[in-house]
C-alpha cells in the first residue's frame, strides 16, 4: 500500500513562531489599553491594520475587540467640541475601521463568540457614536456612519447578531433615517464621489435587512411597518444595481414568510405595484438572464403571498388584472426556463 505523502511544513506551525505570535499579540492588545493621546492611539491602530489578515483570529481572541470598545469610551466621554482637532475626531471612525478589519479576517466561529461575549457593549457605543455624529462635519459624519454599518452588517451574519441589533432600542429608526437619507440624495445629486459614498451605504443597508428579516422572525411585521413604503419606492429607482435589485426582492421574499406580514403586504398597494413593476421591468427592458435570480426570487415571493387566501383576489385585482398579464408574458416566453 502506497504510503501517504507527508504534509509540507509550514514555519506557522512551530511552537517558536506561535509564541513570537502571541507575544506580538499580547503586545498590541497591551499597548491599545495603555494609549492616552491620539497620536499613541493613531500609531496603535496602524499597527493593527498592517498586521497581516492572519493575525485577526489571534487578536479577537487576545482581548483587541474590548480593548477597541475601551478606546471609543475614552474618546467618547469627552464633549464634541473639546475634542480638538478633527484628527482626533477622526480616531472614532478608525477604531470602528480597525474593528471592522479583524471582524472581516476573523472566522466565522471567533467573530460569533466575541459578539456573544461584547456584542452589546459594541452596539451600545455604536448608537451613541451614530447619535452624536449628526453634529459632525457632513464628511466625517458619513464616514463615521459608514464604518458603524459595516460593523453591523458582520452583527447581521448570525442569529445572535441580527437579535442583538434589533434589542437596541434606536437601531431600525437610525436605518429607517439612512435610507431616507440616501434615498433623498439618491435623487438629487449627480454620479459623483459623494453619491457613490451614498449608494454604498444604501447597499450595506439592504443587507443589514436581507440578514435581520431572514433571522428575526418576530420582528418582520415591525420591520415591514417601517421600511415596507420606502422599501417598495426604492425598488422601482430605474438605475439600481443588479446587486441591489436581488437584495431588495430577498428582503420582500423573507417579509412574506411570515403570516402577519402577508396580509399587511397584499394590503399596501405601493408594495405589490413594486413587486409587479420590477417583474415587468424584468421581462421587457433588462437583459433577463441578468436579472432571473431577482426574478425568480420575486415569483417566489407572490407565491408565498398567495398563501393567504384573501390575498389571492386582491392579487389578480390590482392593477385590472396586472399580475396575470406578467405571469402569461413569463409562461410565453422562454424566460420560464430561466425562472423555474
Amino acid at each position: 500500500m502506497a504510503t501517504k505523502r507527508p504534509r509540507a511544513y509550514s514555519p506557522g506551525d512551530s511552537p517558536c513562531y506561535q509564541e513570537q505570535r502571541f507575544d506580538e499579540v499580547m503586545n498590541l492588545v497591551s499597548e491599545l489599553h495603555q494609549t492616552v493621546t491620539t497620536a499613541q492611539r493613531h500609531r496603535v491602530l496602524d499597527k493593527i491594520l498592517r498586521k497581516s489578515p492572519s493575525f485577526a483570529n489571534s487578536l479577537v481572541q487576545g482581548g483587541a475587540v474590548q480593548a477597541l470598545c475601551l478606546q471609543l469610551g475614552f474618546v467618547l466621554s469627552f464633549p464634541y467640541k473639546s475634542r480638538g482637532p478633527e484628527s482626533e475626531v477622526d480616531q472614532i471612525t478608525m477604531i470602528f475601521h480597525v474593528l471592522g478589519s479583524l471582524y472581516q479576517n476573523c472566522s466565522e466561529r471567533i467573530r460569533e463568540d466575541s459578539i456573544d461575549q461584547i456584542g452589546r457593549q459594541i452596539l451600545h457605543v455604536s448608537i451613541q457614536v451614530w447619535k452624536q455624529s449628526t453634529n459632525a462635519p457632513e464628511l466625517l459624519r458619513h464616514d463615521r456612519r459608514s464604518s458603524l454599518l459595516s460593523i453591523w452588517t458582520f452583527f447581521s451574519l448570525s442569529s445572535a447578531g441580527s437579535a442583538l441589533l434589533l434589542e437596541q432600542e434606536d437601531f431600525l429608526y437610525l436605518l429607517q433615517s439612512q435610507m431616507i437619507s440616501d434615498k433623498d440624495q439618491h435623487e438629487s445629486v449627480t454620479k459623483d464621489i459623494n453619491h457613490l459614498d451614498n449608494l454604498q451605504r444604501q447597499e450595506k443597508v439592504y443587507i443589514i435587512l436581507k440578514h435581520i428579516t431572514h433571522h428575526s422572525e418576530s420582528y418582520r411585521l415591525t420591520i415591514f411597518e417601517q421600511f415596507g413604503t420606502i422599501l417598495s419606492r426604492l425598488a422601482t429607482a430605474l438605475d439600481l444595481e443588479q446587486s441591489s435589485l436581488e437584495r431588495l426582492a430577498s428582503i420582500f421574499r423573507n417579509l412574506a414568510l411570515t403570516s402577519r406580514v402577508r396580509v399587511a403586504m397584499v394590503e399596501n398597494s405601493h408594495v405589490i405595484s413594486a413587486l409587479l413593476q420590477l417583474l415587468l421591468r424584468f421581462s421587457n427592458f433588462y437583459p433577463y438572464k441578468q436579472h432571473a435570480k431577482a426574478a425568480r426570487t420575486l415569483l417566489c415571493t407572490l407565491g408565498t403571498l398567495c398563501l393567504e387566501t384573501d390575498a389571492c383576489l386582491l392579487l389578480i385585482l390590482h392593477g385590472d388584472g396586472m399580475i396575470l398579464s406578467i405571469l402569461f408574458q413569463y409562461l410565453r416566453s422562454a424566460q420560464v426556463d430561466e425562472v423555474i
